[in-house]
C-alpha cells in the first residue's frame, strides 16, 4: 500500500508506506473525509502489515511512540530528488531573475499554500524585514492554493497588489499561471510575486535562481521541496521540527516553530552575511545527494524481500 492503510481482508504479505502521521497528530490539517477514511484503520493496518516504510526517522519515531507494538516493523527509506534539480548556470540564473524582476535574487517558498505549510508566518517575517530594509530581497511563492487558504489568498493578493500596479501578479496565482516571460511588475513596497502552479521545467528554473529557500511547514513526513532546493545549490531555512532537520542537515538554518522573530532573524542573517550563505550553499548539493531514487528503489526491494520471508508478527 502506498498510503498508510491496508485492505480489511489482506491474505498476502503486506507492506504499507507511512508518509506521515498528520492525520493523527494534526487532524485539523485535514478535511473530515480524509480523517474518517484513514484514522479508523491505522491501528489494524499497522498490525496486519509485515513491514512499515517511513520516509524519515521522525515518522518512524512517531510510529514507535503511538503504535509501539509496530515499531519493530518500521524501515526508513528516504525518497529521491529528480536529477533535473541541479545547480543552474550563471546565465540561467540571471535570465530567470531578470524575468521575475529580481536581478539581485529573491527568497523562495515552493509548495501548496495551505494551513499546515505555515506560510502566514513567512509573510509576517518577510513583511517585517522588508519594512525595515526597502532593499530586502523580494519573496516569490510558487505553488497552488490548497484547502482552507481563503484568508491567506486574500492576504497574498493584497501584498502582491500593493498600490495596484502588481495586481496581475496575484491574479496569476489564483489562475494557476506559470512564469511569464515578462511578469507584471511587483508593487512598490511589496515586491511579492505569487506564481501559482508551475510546470516542472519552470519550477526547476525558479529553484535554481533563488538566493534562499524558505520552508516554514509545521510538520513534514519528509519535505521534498527543501531537498529539491538543496539539489539546486540553494541553502534552506526551515523549522526545527519533524523530518526537516534530516532533510536540511548542515546546508541551512533551523528555527523553532512558533517563533516568527527567529524566522525573520535567520532570513535577515543570511541576506546580511553572504559568506555564510555561500558556505551553506556549498554543502547543499552533497546533502541532497543522500536522497536518490536508485538507492530508494534498492532499499524498497529489500523491504519487500523481508516481508516475503518474514512470518506474520
Amino acid at each position: 500500500s502506498p498510503l498508510l492503510t491496508l485492505p480489511l481482508d489482506c491474505p498476502v504479505p503486506a507492506v504499507a508506506t507511512v508518509h506521515d502521521l498528520t492525520v493523527l497528530l494534526m487532524p485539523e490539517a485535514h478535511r473530515a473525509k480524509v480523517r474518517f477514511s484513514l484514522l479508523p484503520f491505522l491501528a489494524a493496518s499497522f498490525r496486519r502489515a509485515r513491514r512499515l516504510v517511513t520516509l524519515s526517522r521522525a515518522t518512524a519515531g512517531d510510529i514507535a511512540f503511538h503504535y509501539p507494538g509496530s515499531a519493530g516493523k518500521v524501515r526508513v527509506v528516504y525518497p529521491g530528488v529528480d536529477e533535473e534539480f541541479r545547480p543552474g548556470t550563471a546565465g540561467e540564473i540571471a535570465a530567470t531573475r531578470e524575468a521575475l524582476g529580481a536581478p539581485r535574487g529573491y527568497l523562495l517558498y515552493a509548495g501548496t499554500l495551505e494551513p499546515r505549510k505555515n506560510v502566514g508566518a513567512l509573510l509576517d517575517a518577510w513583511e517585517a524585514l522588508a519594512a525595515d530594509d526597502p532593499g530586502f530581497p523580494p519573496l516569490v511563492l510558487a505553488g497552488p492554493y490548497g484547502w482552507g487558504s481563503r484568508a491567506l489568498a486574500a492576504r497574498i493578493a493584497r501584498l502582491a497588489a500593493g498600490d495596484g500596479r502588481g495586481a496581475g501578479t496575484a491574479a496569476g496565482t489564483a489562475a494557476g499561471t506559470g512564469l511569464a516571460a515578462t511578469p507584471p511588475p511587483a508593487a512598490a513596497g511589496s515586491r511579492l510575486l505569487a506564481l501559482g502552479h508551475l510546470d516542472r521545467a519552470r519550477l526547476v528554473r525558479v529553484f535554481q535562481a533563488a538566493s534562499l529557500f524558505v520552508y516554514p511547514s509545521l510538520y513534514e513526513g519528509f519535505g521534498l521541496p527543501p531537498a529539491e532546493a538543496l539539489a539546486c545549490g540553494v541553502p534552506a531555512v526551515a523549522l526545527d521540527t519533524s523530518s526537516l532537520p534530516e532533510v536540511v542537515g548542515k546546508a541551512g538554518l533551523l528555527v523553532a516553530p512558533g517563533d516568527t522573530a527567529a524566522l525573520a532573524a535567520a532570513l535577515g542573517r543570511l541576506v546580511a552575511e553572504p559568506g555564510l550563505t555561500a558556505e551553506l550553499a556549498g554543502r547543499a548539493v552533497a546533502q541532497a545527494g543522500r536522497f536518490r531514487w536508485q538507492r530508494a528503489a534498492a532499499e524498497m526491494e529489500e523491504v519487500f524481500r523481508e516481508a516475503l520471508s518474514a512470518g506474520l508478527e
